[in-house]
Order: structure tokens, then C-alpha cells, then sequence
């Protein structure tokens, strides 16, 4: 296979969207290119910024948290998967508001509980749902303690 061409082909598969460098390196994988040339093309995808796993790392937190509506716990194992660090993780994520998180949290358990009673049974529901969406034990008990007040009112 043509260097060139898959330089090409990696061009279009970042354009397409933010990619890290784990992802670059599967797409090396599944085209079939020998492993002595991934590091020639990453550095030339780098140096061009078609690659910069810093943009990326602030794109998926703010896109995750804002449109899939994530909780930090479930950006930080997705993140651990493509190879990035705790710490680095942690500094993009300390870039989000706590309150937008909290919103978030209370608008999908309120999607869920769904103008039901919110009887322990669904307490435990919402509880399971949101920690599956990353939210943190702490907040969840505390959406749950506001929907108890919702609901009172």
C-alpha cells in the first residue's frame, strides 16, 4: 500500500472528526500497515494537526457531558480505554461546572422517573441509571434528595 494513499486515507478519517492517537493507531491496524510506519505517519498527522490528542481530550469531555449528558466517572473509564492518563483526564475535566453536571443529572432522572411516584423502587432505578451514566454516588443521592422535594411540592 502507498504511503501516500494512506496518508490520504487518514486525512479524510480525522476531517471527519477529532481522533486521538490510539484511534489513528487501529486505523492503522485495520488497514493492514506494518507497525514500522506508525510512527512516521503519526508524527506527520501531528505535526500537521490532524492529530493533537489535547484538542481531542476537550472536544470528547465537552462533547459527552453537554449532548450525551455523561457523568465524569463514565468519561474517565471511556478515556482510560484510548490510553490517556487520570491526570490528564482530570485537568480537561475540572474545565466543566459542577452545577451543568448536576443539571444534567436531575433533567435525566426526571426523564426516567417520568412523572412516576418515586417510590424506593424507582429511587433505585434512577440510582443505577445515573451511576451508569458516570454520575458520582454523592450527587446522586443528592438529585435524588431534590426530586424528593420536587415531587413534595
Amino acid at each position: 500500500m502507498d504511503l501516500n494513499f494512506i496518508l490520504e486515507k487518514l486525512k479524510s478519517y480525522c476531517a471527519y472528526q477529532e481522533r486521538c492517537t490510539k484511534d489513528i493507531i487501529e486505523k492503522l491496524h485495520s488497514l493492514n500497515v506494518p507497525p514500522q510506519l506508525y510512527e512516521e505517519i503519526l508524527n506527520y498527522l501531528k505535526e500537521y494537526d490532524f492529530v493533537n490528542d489535547e484538542r481531542f481530550l476537550h472536544s470528547y469531555i465537552h462533547g459527552k457531558v453537554n449532548l450525551k449528558r455523561w457523568g465524569p466517572q463514565k468519561i474517565i473509564w471511556q478515556l482510560q480505554k484510548k490510553g490517556f492518563s487520570k491526570s490528564d483526564i482530570q485537568t480537561f475535566l475540572n474545565e466543566i461546572n459542577r452545577e451543568t453536571l448536576k443539571v444534567n443529572a436531575l433533567n435525566l432522572a426526571q426523564q426516567k422517573l417520568n412523572n412516576k411516584k418515586l417510590s424506593y423502587e424507582n429511587k433505585g432505578k434512577i440510582y443505577r441509571y445515573l451511576y451508569n451514566k458516570g454520575y458520582y454516588p454523592e450527587m446522586i443521592y443528592e438529585i435524588i434528595g431534590e426530586l424528593e422535594n420536587i415531587t413534595r411540592t
